[in-house]
């Protein structure tokens, strides 16, 4: 009876490498190509936006937190709040498939250290304790918009300030994350993410408040 319980524990813990390594190359199969979409779509949100902010910025002397005047499109039902909040919300999406993607267990070859190492080097860089510090201005003074107007939307600048937490934690991340020697940029799927995150990073960061 022993014995038997002992093969079934044997098959169940082969199991489980086999399901990962099925799950894996099955999400890696068609990952890159839904990331690429997701990323164009984002793009189109990027660039809604960013239409929006120009123009509230250039020609109504407001910010994308009230401004109320702009009427250079009109795409029901999503008006340029919607995108925004839109753009957000994509851009949270990729922090946060970019932050669960970059661990030792899924892909040990991104990943050479864990979470508690990269922490114990990055407390003694110097820069991690200044862009913590802009960050933590940057939420203060998006808090302060949101506590001075009351045309803002609550709801969408929470989205901005877990928006630009999630991008700096991912830059954290990504700083200690490199494509082993060899690879091309679509053997290991995530490297496609981190290609299209990086160019609208600071959009996430400094955009509209």
């Amino acid at each position: 009876m022993s014995e038997n319980l002992e093969g079934a524990q044997l098959i169940q813990n082969n199991a489980q490498p086999q399901f990962r390594r099925v799950l894996v190359n099955l999400v890696r199969s068609g990952f890159p190509s839904l990331c690429i979409i997701f990323q164009l779509f984002r793009l189109v949100s990027l660039v809604m936006f960013s239409i929006f902010v120009v123009d509230c910025t250039l020609y109504h002397d407001s910010t994308s937190v009230d401004c109320t005047n702009f009427t250079v499109y009109n795409t029901l039902p999503c008006d340029p709040y919607c995108w925004k909040t839109v753009w957000l919300s994509c851009s949270i999406s990729t922090s946060i498939v970019g932050i669960c993607l970059l661990n030792r267990t899924l892909l040990p070859e991104l990943r050479p250290v864990g979470n508690k190492a990269i922490l114990k080097c990055l407390i003694r860089k110097p820069y991690f304790w200044s862009l913590n510090t802009i960050i933590v201005l940057v939420v203060l003074y998006d808090v302060l918009i949101m506590a001075q107007n009351e045309n803002a939307k609550i709801y969408v600048e929470c989205l901005v300030i877990l928006s630009k937490l999630c991008t700096v934690y991912l830059l954290y991340q990504l700083n200690f994350t490199s494509l082993p020697a060899g690879k091309r940029i679509f053997d290991l799927f995530p490297e496609v993410l981190i290609a299209l995150r990086c160019p609208f990073s600071s959009w996430t960061i400094f955009a509209s408040s």
